[in-house]
């Protein structure tokens, strides 16, 4: 009922602890051995997984904890004013715009309350982006705020660092929060704010959401440690998830699957979830390069809304070679927050390295990059946390879309690369190994098992 209904619930806790309900595995308590009883017994066997899971829920919203000693004149009272609160919050204030058309966001919420075991006090979102880190967290923030005292959802967290403005994040966080306005004259009297006031409300229960942070300063000026209770929860949407070392769940968003990506990409291009059937082998063709992310179904379905099947095919040929403005310049910031070592070694697998499977490959590739003096192991390891690339055993992978911005680049960032066909089919070079290293300050080039190469 919890999570069909929009409806305000508040839970009471009569004679028993909430964590007791977050633990019913442990048979010793009162409740595993209820449940204990009943399977042993094999009574309600359809029923018992979706008990336990309801109890669970009930037991992570903020409610009130009842005994026979409570003085129930003092609790009516307060329960009547949370009530009047919610009911005037929810007047005034608007859900969050998720989403034109939220496909498949329903399962995404499930899937990301399957990771949570336990309480959960700090939860990070990480992954590419315009992979839908920022929706997903405004999904959330839209079923849970009734769920909380009050809720503060901050957008864009690392373009206003860039913009020197954490101190106006800092002032709308306690007002969000907090009834009194704060005027925040800079970043640490903001932090000094924070403590104050959060360690004078533990007994209150927050809902804050960090929107795209990049860096641990932000963090520290807005979420001074140790300052929020326990049944608080902080959702932390990231590209970099070694910002999300102390969370208590790490979230990686996934690729849509062909067929929801198909859905999200026509319901843009048509505004209705299928093709007209004169247009399903470029839709198909369309959903193919955009690899399941979002942003890339977004955008170009809705460049193609209302135009004919000759336009839909000159754009075909035309994103195979150049990549659309808009999506090159949200998967650049990834790109530029790199330092030189990276950037050069990005680039490199993008165009030397990018889903080659070759045995040893990428201790070969390491060794090569050492060679050039650079951190090749800690370089790899960042561009893993930025959700750049993905490594197997043997192997370096990335978006395709994330492939062709490496190959841009290499035109851009100097030694120029031999790995374009046409310049490698003059060129016969064989080595030990088959693995060559030809760097010069004005010539940079890999080949891997190199072999002449035909017209």
């Amino acid at each position: 009922m919890l999570q069909q209904t929009d409806a305000l619930f508040i839970p009471f806790f009569y004679d028993v602890q909430p964590w007791e309900l977050r633990h019913i595995k442990n048979e010793k308590s009162q409740y595993g051995v209820a449940f204990s009883d009943y399977r042993s017994k094999g009574r309600y066997l359809d029923k018992l997984d979706e008990w336990k899971n309801a109890l669970k829920s009930a037991a992570d919203v903020s409610g009130y904890e009842l005994s026979h000693s409570s003085h129930q004149y003092n609790l009516c009272e307060n329960i009547v004013s949370r009530v009047l609160q919610l009911v005037q919050e929810r007047r005034n204030s608007k859900p969050l715009n998720v989403a034109k058309y939220p496909v498949g966001l329903a399962d995404l919420v499930q899937d990301f309350e399957s990771c949570g075991t336990g309480k959960v006090m700090i939860a990070g979102i990480y992954g590419l982006g315009g992979s839908g880190k920022t929706t997903l967290a405004k999904e959330l923030f839209n079923r849970k705020r009734s769920d909380y005292h009050a809720a503060s959802f901050l957008s864009d967290v690392r373009e206003s660092h860039a913009n020197r403005d954490l101190q106006c994040l800092q002032s709308q966080l306690l007002k969000d929060l907090f009834p009194k306005d704060s005027e925040i004259s800079s970043v640490h009297h903001g932090i000094g704010e924070l403590k104050d006031r959060l360690g004078r409300a533990r007994h209150l229960h927050f809902l804050i959401v960090l929107d795209d942070i990049d860096h641990q300063d932000q963090l520290d000026a807005l979420l001074p440690e140790g300052m929020l209770s326990s049944s608080s929860l902080v959702i932390i949407t990231t590209r970099d998830q070694s910002i999300l070392m102390g969370a208590d769940i790490r979230y990686k968003m996934k690729e849509l699957n062909r067929d929801r990506a198909k859905e999200l990409f026509c319901s843009h291009a048509f505004r209705i979830g299928d093709p007209p059937i004169a247009y399903e082998k470029l839709v198909e063709s369309f959903v193919e390069f955009c690899g399941g992310l979002p942003l890339s179904l977004k955008i170009l379905g809705a460049h193609l809304y209302g135009r004919d099947e000759y336009y839909w095919q000159l754009q075909l040929e035309k994103v195979k070679k150049i990549q659309p403005k808009d999506i090159m310049q949200r998967l650049k910031i990834s790109f530029d927050g790199l330092d030189q070592e990276e950037k050069h070694i990005f680039i490199d697998i993008a165009c030397l390295f990018n889903k080659k499977k070759k045995s040893n490959l990428k201790s070969k590739a390491i060794l090569v990059w050492n060679l050039s003096g650079w951190s090749a192991k800690h370089a790899v390891q960042n561009l893993q946390d930025k959700c750049l690339i993905e490594v197997s055993w043997f192997k370096f992978e990335m978006h395709d879309h994330l492939r062709d911005l490496g190959r841009q680049m290499a035109d851009e960032l100097g030694p120029p690369r031999l790995w374009r066909p046409h310049i490698l089919r003059a060129i016969y070079l064989f080595g030990k190994d088959g693995f060559l290293l030809l760097r010069t300050n004005s010539f940079s080039s890999v080949i891997v098992n190199a072999r002449p190469v035909s017209s």
